[in-house]
């Protein structure tokens, strides 16, 4: 008797998802490091344009992810309770819930990453 094979939550798709991501967050945090350190040093400074604006996307961003998360979460309680989610199914949709919470901050990423390096290849 041999045992099933569970589908794996961590398909190709979703890693390189993940790689991209991490490699926007890396240029990302490169090209705002400098502004973060300048403003960091001199507290009698007034706090740049893009660590405010760095500081800003982030709260958006994790209340927009809080809220799909949320949302979704209720929407697998409501599946399980009413019987439409099989225990096998159980890792795939919580993958799911993951990868949709996180779709906000890797779209805002990688727009950043790109504003960023666009800017710099400009010389601003």
């Amino acid at each position: 008797m041999s045992a099933k094979r569970l589908p794996n939550p961590l398909t190709n798709a979703r890693l390189t998802k993940a790689t991209e991501t991490a490699q926007a967050a890396a240029t990302t945090i490169a090209f705002r490091w400098p502004a973060f350190v300048y403003d960091t040093l001199d507290p009698t400074h007034p706090m740049s344009a893009e660590t405010r604006r760095a500081f800003t996307e982030k709260a958006a961003v994790a209340m927009e992810a809080g809220l799909i998360a949320t949302q979704a979460w209720q929407r697998l309680w409501i599946d399980m309770a009413f019987g439409r989610v099989v225990p096998k199914d159980l890792p795939q949709k919580v993958m799911s819930i993951a990868e949709k919470s996180a779709t906000p901050a890797r779209r805002r990423v990688k727009a950043n990453a790109r504003r960023l390096m666009a800017k710099r290849l400009a010389g601003k």
